[in-house]
């Protein structure tokens, strides 16, 4: 009779040890949960670590092991559960696509909950920033590198935050770019034209205008007219850049003979001397930062010098 009893309390304490492993550990009653993340926005198709620290009322960690639940109005938490080490959990944020402000809470039996707003994707752009590489296009047109960046409110780039570009006149390469690391989206312009690009994301909004700008013109001059052999010939360059052109780069006059010479980027001179008689073909060649290039050619003839005729002596 007493073995049984024995052997019945025995599988009394079984059953209730059992069961109690079954109960998860929570916080007690007036516990605290605080809850922060280690970035301060989650990238669109990224993820941020999520910490919390559960504390009893005087001040302690909670028990390890106790059972800390996790919910999330936006993206997904990973693991949803999580159990202490020293009062403390870590799981993760990740997002799923969409753009907002997740509303991540913490939960623990008797325990004060633990709440952090962070935006997820364009939900955290506070500023945009767009630039062009060049800002300009040359007469016949070219290609620009538009580079929009997206910053939190903490000045810190926004990775994964989707940028729509548009544009007023030329084609874009996407109407859309994904941020990188640095929070910077890229595409590019092909323009003939002036053009207007914005770039959006979220609530943000930045706006350049790309200009086209016409090369400069030349005209170029010998003196004299008809240079002699054997004698210096002065020629003069005036460059004439266009309004609100990109600055002259370089200014490169051939002589048609043979010889070139390098000159300033501005109004100047060039002396030169032929060795022979004949037509020669002088090309200037003016080069803005831009690229752009203008040509103006000149003809001229070489002559010997003048035969001078002798006089006779009227006395003689």
């Amino acid at each position: 009779m007493v073995s049984r009893a024995v052997h019945l309390l025995a599988a009394l304490v079984l059953l209730v040890g059992v069961g109690c492993d079954k109960v998860p550990l929570t916080a007690p009653t007036e516990s605290t949960i605080q809850l922060f993340a280690t970035g301060s926005s989650v990238p669109l198709t990224g993820g941020v670590d999520l910490i919390a620290t559960v504390t009893e009322a005087p001040g302690t960690p909670v028990q390890n092991g106790t059972v800390v639940t996790f919910t999330t109005t936006l993206g997904r938490i990973e693991p949803p559960e999580a159990r202490t080490t020293n009062g403390r959990v870590t799981v993760r944020l990740l997002a799923d696509g969409r753009s907002g402000t997740a509303t991540v809470t913490a939960l623990s039996g008797g325990a004060t909950a633990g709440e952090l707003e962070i935006p997820v994707g364009a939900a955290a752009a506070d500023n945009l920033a767009l630039r062009a590489e060049p800002s300009f296009v040359g007469a016949s047109g070219g290609s620009v590198q538009l580079v929009a960046t997206v910053r939190d409110e903490a000045g810190n780039g926004v990775a994964g935050a989707p940028v729509t570009f548009s544009a007023t006149a030329g084609r874009l390469s996407s109407g859309s770019a994904t941020t990188n690391a640095n929070g910077d989206a890229t595409v590019s312009l092909a323009t003939d034209r002036p053009s207007e690009v914005t770039a959006r994301s979220g609530g943000q909004e930045a706006t350049i205008t790309i200009t086209r700008q016409d090369a400069p013109t030349v005209t170029v001059a010998v003196a004299p007219a008809s240079p002699i052999v054997d004698r210096p010939a002065v020629f003069t360059i005036t460059v004439t850049p266009a309004e609100d052109s990109p600055p002259i780069q370089s200014v490169s006059i051939d002589f048609g003979d043979g010889d070139e010479v390098q000159l300033g980027a501005s109004s100047t001179t060039a002396s030169h001397v032929y060795g022979e008689t004949d037509d020669f073909t002088v090309t200037v060649v003016v080069r803005d930062v831009a690229g752009q290039e203008t040509r103006q050619v000149l003809v001229v003839s070489v002559v010997d010098p003048p035969v001078v005729e002798p006089t006779a002596d009227p006395a003689l």
